[in-house]
């Protein structure tokens, strides 16, 4: 049984500017191109036959001159693999989008932008189908528009949208399950949505998100990456390969125990070590401190972030509680002190319950803002 190796990516939005990250935004843009380099060299690695893109390669319409050069350039490179880009919503077939300049593009570039086309490959035994956006949205179904396919060759389409339940809507390109499974496709790279899901299969069509190779933001944690495999008549083998420089992490953090500062920063590292491993010191973190401290362990947030110096890039949020001990504050000569005292006379003119509440909200305010929640 003849089959072709492909590998399905989509989502890289090379040029997107991840101001997330502040004065690392900068570094961050660059890594993500090279991801793309990466993957090049990946299918060179494993012989890859086609690079699917189901849209969104560019984060925008408008791509620098030096950018759009350097990815023709790379592509041009590897004459003998085949890649395959749909227009995204981000990056649409435009007038003015360089998908409509196919000269600009290599020999083994096939374009899938303003409208359903088939493209054979009789030297792979495939047949590619593919469109595109024309714009930010798309309010009608391209997937309907497909044209008949070829029972002989492996019919793989490629396509940005979103998949919704039966007779629901979508602004970008609804497409269910009924559509797949009357596509008479074997294989359906589908983009636009940032988190990779199985290979599913909708009845003898295989089909997947490959999700983003980077994630861009912190709600795009964990490993990202690609699909890898071979595709052929009614099968597919196809595995996920992680190819993301860094790994966007959310963390939360008790740190009830730490004794003292340093012990909360070890708490913090051992967790970061736990999720992303010995190099943890090179990933994105978002951590979230968590419980009842000692005392106002976690008040200088930026002295945490300096003893942390060595982690690519950390944002810290504090949502710790103070340590109540009523016994010894209610001793202090201090407007907390007083306040205490107030709470505690309160005992048995009011529910325990709501003395407690009172108690710990009105400590939190001495240690900054109380939020209407």
């Amino acid at each position: 049984m003849s089959s072709v190796r492909i590998l399905h990516c989509a989502d890289l939005h090379i040029g997107a500017e991840c101001s997330f990250l502040g004065t690392r935004s900068r570094t961050r843009k660059a890594e993500v191109k090279r991801t793309f380099h990466r993957i090049l060299e990946l299918c060179k690695e494993e012989q890859t036959e086609l690079l699917l893109i189901a849209g969104d390669l560019f984060d925008d319409v408008k791509v620098s001159e030096d950018t759009l050069n350097e990815i023709r350039d790379a592509i041009a490179e590897m004459a003998s693999l085949t890649v395959v880009i749909a227009a995204g919503n981000h990056d649409p077939a435009t007038p003015d989008s360089p998908y409509r300049d196919e000269d600009f593009w290599p020999e083994n570039v096939i374009l899938f932008g303003t409208q359903p086309e088939c493209r054979v490959l009789p030297e792979l035994g495939v047949r590619l189908v593919g469109t595109g956006f024309t714009g930010t949205y798309c309010y009608q179904s391209m997937l309907r528009k497909f044209p008949a396919m070829d029972d002989e060759l492996i019919n793989i389409g490629v396509m940005h949208g979103d998949l919704v339940s039966d007779n629901a809507r979508s602004d970008y390109n609804a497409v269910t399950q009924r559509m797949i499974q009357m596509s008479g496709l074997d294989y359906l790279a589908l983009g636009h949505i940032h988190k990779r899901t199985e290979i599913q299969k909708s009845g003898n069509t295989y089909y997947a998100y490959s999700g983003c190779p980077e994630g861009q933001g912190f709600d795009e944690t964990g490993d990202k990456g690609v699909y890898l495999g071979t595709v052929s008549k009614g099968y597919c083998n196809l595995a996920y390969r992680s190819v993301c420089k860094r790994r966007v992490t959310e963390l939360e953090v008790d740190v009830t125990q730490a004794t003292d500062r340093k012990d909360m920063i070890e708490l913090i590292r051992v967790r970061m070590e736990a999720v992303n491993g010995e190099a943890y010191r090179e990933h994105i973190y978002r951590v979230t401190l968590t419980g009842e401290p000692k005392d106002d362990l976690c008040r200088q947030e930026e002295d945490i972030r300096e003893a942390l110096d060595d982690i690519w890039y950390l944002k810290i949020r504090n949502k710790t509680r103070p340590r109540i001990n009523p016994e010894e504050l209610v001793q202090e000569n201090s407007l907390r002190g007083i306040y205490v005292k107030r709470m505690t006379e309160l005992s048995g003119t009011v529910s325990e319950e709501q003395r407690e509440l009172a108690l710990r909200l009105g400590l939190r305010a001495f240690f900054g803002e109380v939020s209407v929640e």
